[in-house]
């Protein structure tokens, strides 16, 4: 890559990825002054509440059902630790991670920590990830990937791959949706403003994840069919 190529790369790298904090600190600002206005039965009963949540719980049953010896699970992108706290609820992890890349939102996660021995929060960046190989039995990543840098999404996900020994569960925003320009002309304008959206498929997922050592093992969708579903979440197993 030429200098002037490179310059214009990191240029436009940076500015994604401070249009991502900005968004996300006035989020935390905003859900900050929910928080402590509700009480926690209050919080709980709001999240249940949101689209996903069925499946992202239904999915982390199966898993545990399936294989009673994970110990050990880190939630990538924890934000203010909701899923995080969901995990601490299943009893069977002695070890549990939340990680966020910004302290707004990972001050409030931090808060939960006294209220779940096992979980401990930390701060870190998923391009580089501060783990050894396979330090996790079950890795998380939700709601996320699709704020990651285009020419970084495959850094994201091997670094994803990396610190995962067994299973790995991610959700993606679907570029093959019927809807798809209509969702890029009125809903991701209204609900993300400036902040760019990458979307990926499931073809995506598996081309660059079982290169690792992985296959598709579940898919769950909101909807019935992939093609009418703007949201999958994707469980992967190492081979």
């Amino acid at each position: 890559m030429k200098d002037a190529d490179f310059i214009k790369s990191k240029n436009e790298t940076d500015s994604h990825y401070e249009l991502v904090k900005k968004y996300f600190r006035k989020s935390a600002e905003d859900k900050k002054r929910f928080y402590s206005f509700k009480s926690k039965e209050e919080i709980e009963k709001e999240i249940k509440k949101r689209s996903m949540w069925k499946i992202y719980t239904s999915i982390l049953d199966e898993i545990l059902q399936k294989d009673a010896e994970i110990t050990s699970v880190i939630d990538i992108a924890c934000g203010m630790g909701n899923f995080t706290m969901e995990l601490a609820k299943r009893n069977n992890y002695k070890r549990i991670v939340g990680v966020d890349f910004l302290k707004e939102t990972f001050n409030i996660a931090r808060k939960t920590e006294n209220i779940f021995r096992n979980i401990s929060f930390l701060e870190g960046n998923l391009l580089n990830l501060p783990f050894t190989d396979r330090s996790f039995d079950f890795t998380i990543c939700l709601n996320t990937l699709h704020h990651i840098y285009k020419n970084d999404f495959y850094k994201a996900v091997n670094e994803l791959t990396r610190i995962t020994k067994h299973y790995l569960m991610l959700e993606i925003r679907n570029k093959n949706y019927i809807l798809m320009p209509w969702i890029n002309k009125t809903v991701l304008q209204k609900v993300y403003r400036d902040l760019p959206i990458y979307c990926s498929s499931v073809s995506d997922l598996n081309d660059l994840i079982e290169k690792n050592g992985f296959k598709l093992k579940i898919i769950r969708r909101n909807s019935s069919l992939t093609w009418t579903s703007w949201r999958l979440v994707l469980v992967y197993e190492r081979n």
